[in-house]
């Protein structure tokens, strides 16, 4: 599941330093008077393994939920056995400044020595009409679990997490605060079918996660192959499938990949997950990955000291590391290459690994234009003066483009070429989006995009070794003689960027011509 922080800054720091110092609300605060601010911590308790053989110690931190912007959870306080009104199911939104009630709650004689429970995900419908010893036996009775648990969302407001009985205690700033330890009251079957993860033994990849699956669609059902009983579980970053389950009951899970047909009949316990490994699941492969390296279109790769050359190669392998500019770049002021504005880890949060270079150049190597319609327009004051693009895509300088940002310049030619400054519509309409259809990239992958002018530079570094990878492949040339390769990279003024065989770059404006030739980051 996808992560997220789930503290603001003011509560993260308060989780060291106030709990340590806090006290029960029980003991004496006579010298206190008047309304006093009321903090709400939410923290998820996570998912233990269901296997009786595997220790507590080995819980799974990537089946833990955290929370994003926009979260809410229900909240209720009750008192002499009966539930405060104004705290009967009281939204409570996560926002950058913490846990905030959409009604402020000021710890005053009302909710003093009340007991409080609290849910995830909001409903706003549920109701509890009396107090049991279990709070919330009648939710968890009643909850419906989603069909479609394919995006972040839909799986989240399936996910019944619980807290009951927490209590308040006093920070050393005479505030209030409230911890949520949230339990999950559904189960996990988490469903890994066959194929292979790449465990990188490249100092700087490890850690990262590149699983590649079977290619094709899994179908998902219950109890019998039928459109009324199929069921869409989530993704996983590791390529597994992951989907909700009634606790402690058998979930008949049936499979379909083709001609294979998996089944899964196991019982969970309610807050457990429990893997199932389909013919084996994963092979792990250790691998070291390096420049040359054949890229498949499966989301294999191949190494370049291998015999064997694959059929189905797409690309070559031109760099090995994290890719995204927030890590390249993040000590860079000019840039300003933070996470906010970083496109590719923002979209492909995995493509950690590096970068690859199509094997073939688009539309039959020859040489065209990079738009019939570009004006004298100045891209860089169209960028500062738009909204859209100067808070949430990086600007290079065009008086020195050396940096890894393909995708990013790919995405901000595709936002500008909505205006009336468009001049990547023959780029993107006559090449981009058709080599994108003609030769689909793998899933692990960012896709297909236009790559920076500091991307090119690199492949000269290495091309060498990339070309004589593409010679295996009996791939198109790594250069021409006639004509330069476009790039990205925007100039100031009515000027993209273009490279030939010796490093030699200079901004061209519409009438020159050059060769496509893509990349992608995976």
């Amino acid at each position: 599941m996808i992560h997220y922080k789930f503290l603001s800054t003011a509560l993260l720091l308060g989780t060291v330093m106030l709990w340590s110092s806090c006290s029960d609300i029980e003991e004496d605060f006579s010298g206190t008077s008047g309304n006093r601010e009321f903090i709400i911590n939410v923290h998820d308790m996570g998912m233990e393994n269901g296997e009786p053989s595997v220790s507590r110690a080995v819980t799974d931190a990537n089946y833990n939920t955290t929370f994003e912007i926009g979260d809410c959870i229900g909240l209720f306080a009750v008192k002499d056995n009966a539930i405060i009104s104004d705290v009967n199911n009281l939204k409570v939104e996560f926002t950058r400044e913490g846990w905030q009630p959409v009604t402020e709650l000021q710890y005053d004689g009302t909710l003093k020595e009340a007991t409080y429970y609290a849910y995830f995900p909001y409903r706003e419908d549920l109701s509890i009409n009396s107090v049991e010893t279990d709070f919330f036996a009648s939710t968890v009775a009643g909850w419906n679990i989603g069909k479609d648990q394919s995006t972040r969302k839909n799986f989240a407001d399936s996910d019944l997490m619980t807290s009951s009985g927490s209590h308040i205690y006093k920070g050393d700033k005479g505030e209030f605060l409230i911890q949520f330890d949230m339990v999950h009251r559904m189960s996990l079957a988490v469903i890994s079918l066959p194929g292979t993860e790449y465990k990188f033994t490249n100092p700087e990849l490890q850690g990262t996660t590149y699983a590649v699956k079977p290619s094709g669609d899994v179908a998902f059902y219950t109890e019998e192959i039928a459109n009324d009983k199929e069921i869409k579980p989530y993704r996983a970053d590791d390529g597994s499938y992951r989907m909700l389950v009634k606790p402690a009951q058998l979930p008949n899970i049936v499979g379909v990949l083709g001609e294979n047909k998996y089944e899964v009949n196991s019982a969970i316990a309610a807050g457990k997950y429990k893997r199932f490994m389909v013919d084996g699941g994963n092979v792990i492969k250790e691998y070291e990955l390096k420049v040359g390296d054949f890229y498949c279109a499966d989301g294999n790769i191949v190494s370049v000291d291998d015999g064997e050359i694959p059929d189905d190669c797409i690309g070559i392998v031109y760099y090995v590391g994290n890719p995204q500019p927030s890590v390249l770049y993040k000590d860079n002021e000019d840039l300003g290459a933070d996470e906010t504005k970083d496109a590719l880890k923002r979209d492909f949060p995995n493509c950690v690994h590096g970068l690859v270079y199509a094997v073939k150049d688009e539309n039959n190597n020859a040489p065209a234009r990079f738009a019939n319609n570009s004006k004298n327009k100045k891209y860089t004051e169209f960028y500062q003066n738009s909204e859209e693009l100067n808070t949430a895509y990086i600007w290079e300088s065009p008086k020195a483009p050396t940096c890894i940002l393909g995708y990013n310049n790919t995405e901000v030619l595709r936002i500008m070429n909505k205006t009336d400054i468009a001049f990547a519509e023959d780029m993107l309409k006559l090449h981009l989006d058709p080599y994108i259809a003609l030769v689909p990239a793998p899933v692990q992958s960012s896709g297909w995009y236009l790559p920076s002018l500091g991307e090119l530079k690199v492949i000269l570094e290495e091309q060498e070794v990339i070309s004589a990878s593409l010679n295996k492949v009996n791939g198109d040339a790594l250069w021409h003689s006639d004509y330069k390769h476009w790039c990205s990279t925007c100039g100031d003024i009515s000027a993209i960027w273009q490279v030939n065989d010796t490093g030699a770059a200079t901004g061209n404006p519409k009438n020159s011509k050059g060769y496509f030739r893509f990349s992608l980051a995976f």
